[in-house]
């Protein structure tokens, strides 16, 4: 078995024979299988640490809800994706349907949303119960998450601005989960960006543009696993590790829950255990 059956619009013919000449029309779109299915697993390991979530009693309703959209979103905005490459033979060179492309690149951008907005209430919570600090994260995320997505909607669905702004926020997200020593959500978070930049470095010589030269400087087996492909499975690998990791310890359910009255709530606790005290004294 050659493996030609993974491929739909790749010209294998052109590629065993050496890539002499220019590609046939309408062959340079990379719907491989190693793409689109890579694809469908990053929307099943959502999904599934979504429903996890969801089923969670031990976080808090702050901490659950942010959670599931993370999770939640990033699925369906991969998933889309690995219908576009699969069925509609597209990639982010070729993008016919547009609106669909918009519609996978704001759904993992609401998705990132929510991380960024869950990291700023746990960095709120550790760091800082400084109503002012949490009113400038927040609206930092807003502004900035807010502005990508309307540019996506009502500009070009742009990859690079939408991956760029992911990756940043994953690195904020790191950074908050190393102050609280969270070191397994971390590593996950550390996959996923790792994919990314992989991604990127290798598109040069593993994506269409490598295509005429039969992607000769590919350090995979392109075009049956490329720089797509790879980064996806890293992708999906590390987005397995923090799901894991955020359902099985979730801090928001230990700590106090960060809403507006977040200080009367830690008052009424004292208050509480103070009385306790006060009736264990008591004589009988």
């Amino acid at each position: 078995m050659t493996g030609d059956h993974l491929l739909m619009l790749y010209d294998m013919e052109y590629v065993k024979g050496g890539c002499v000449g220019e590609p046939p029309p309408g062959t340079a779109t990379d719907d491989t299988l190693g793409t689109y299915s890579s694809n469908y697993a990053i929307a099943i390991v959502g999904l599934a640490a979504a429903v996890a979530m969801l089923l969670n009693r031990r976080a808090s309703t702050s901490y659950k809800t942010l959670s599931i959209n993370f999770f939640a979103w990033t699925a369906f905005g991969y998933g889309v994706a690995g219908v576009l490459h699969q069925v509609l033979h597209e990639d982010e060179e070729h993008a016919e349907h547009a609106a669909w492309w918009k519609t996978s690149y704001v759904a993992t951008l609401l998705g990132i949303l929510a991380l960024n907005t869950l990291a700023n209430q746990l960095l709120y919570v550790k760091v800082s119960t400084n109503s002012v600090f949490q009113l400038i994260i927040t609206a930092i995320a807003v502004l900035f998450g807010g502005g990508i997505i309307l540019s996506n909607i009502f500009g070009s669905a742009s990859l690079i601005l939408t991956g760029v702004y992911s990756a940043v926020v994953l690195l904020y997200v790191v950074v908050v989960f190393a102050v609280w020593c969270e070191w397994p959500k971390v590593l996950g978070l550390a996959l996923m960006i790792i994919g990314m930049i992989v991604q990127v470095a290798l598109t040069p010589m593993c994506g269409d543009a490598a295509y005429p030269d039969c992607f000769k400087d590919c350090p995979l087996p392109a075009p049956y696993f490329n720089h797509n492909a790879l980064f996806h499975w890293l992708f999906a690998i590390g987005l397995l590790i923090l799901g894991i990791a955020l359902n099985t310890n979730p801090e928001l359910a230990s700590s106090a829950e960060v809403t507006t009255n977040g200080f009367e709530q830690i008052k009424s606790l004292v208050q509480v255990e103070n009385k306790e005290e006060a009736v264990a004294l008591a004589p009988f």
